[in-house]
């Protein structure tokens, strides 16, 4: 049975980043490569050129498994040196994964709508929202400024009304700010509001046009000829034209015979 693993090709396209750096894992780990992927060069001269000889090959087998814009970021990568395979991991990580990966509006999303489960303890749900709280600092890299921007613009989405129409105004702005967050730019709180009010009156320009469910039901009886339209099996008036002598049928009396 074969125990042969190998990455899979990377090509930098969202999204693909932690399963790439999973399965080079896997394969260092089978090819005994794991414990020298690090950054940390041994001070004894036999281990470090162990050490070196192993960065080479993650560096070769890093670079046999990119494609496309993935690739490309490798050409400015150092070919040599005593950490030459994990420099070119990092580089690849901290464009296509880290952070980036992690869009802040997400996880500040994930801390805002978080709740205490009923069986969790107090000091598990404290320690669970520290995490996350950690976390956000982490991708922020502790900018208080960016941190209070996020959570006021995300706050301004998950509190509108729970319509069907505003659930895909949310999905819109959400999609909006990872866009941004990914270009280096994200959304400001004036930015994300004129968002949410541009969509809101394309959606009412929508809903105006289109009659509710009743009108729609009159609209299409009428044009296909309803009562007193068209031409249908009762002739050319249809059914109920004109009054009761046009017709010719039965005429209702005028009064009720009362019983003397």
């Amino acid at each position: 049975m074969s125990t042969k693993v190998e990455a899979k090709r990377f090509s930098g396209k969202a999204g693909t980043w932690p399963h790439y750096e999973l399965s080079l894992r896997a394969h260092f780990a089978v090819v005994d490569l794991l414990e020298h992927f690090s950054d940390v060069v041994p001070g004894q001269a036999d281990k470090k050129s162990e050490f070196v000889k192993a960065q080479q090959k993650t560096y070769a087998y890093i670079l046999l498994t990119c494609d496309d814009r993935a690739s490309t970021t490798l050409l400015s990568c150092p070919s040599s040196g005593d950490t030459v395979g994990f420099d070119a991991f990092t580089a690849l990580k901290d464009k296509y994964g880290g952070a980036r990966d992690q869009q802040l509006s997400g996880i500040v999303k994930d801390f805002l709508q978080y709740k205490q489960g009923m069986e969790q303890t107090n000091s598990d749900y404290l320690n669970e929202m520290r995490a996350k709280l950690s976390r956000i600092e982490s991708v922020a890299k502790s900018d208080k400024n960016k941190i209070w921007d996020i959570p006021t613009t995300v706050s301004l989405v998950e509190q509108l009304k729970a319509t069907e129409a505003m659930a895909l105004t949310k999905k819109l702005v959400f999609s909006r700010m990872a866009e941004a967050e990914a270009a280096g730019a994200p959304l400001t709180y004036d930015a994300v509001e004129a968002i949410i009010e541009h969509d809101k009156e394309t959606t009412a320009k929508h809903s105006a046009a289109a009659p509710a469910n009743g009108d729609l039901a009159m609209a299409t009886f009428d044009k296909k000829g309803g009562r007193g339209r068209g031409k249908g099996k009762f002739g050319k008036h249809g059914r109920g034209a004109g009054s009761w002598q046009q017709q010719g049928g039965w005429q209702p009396s005028s009064s009720w015979s009362t019983p003397s």
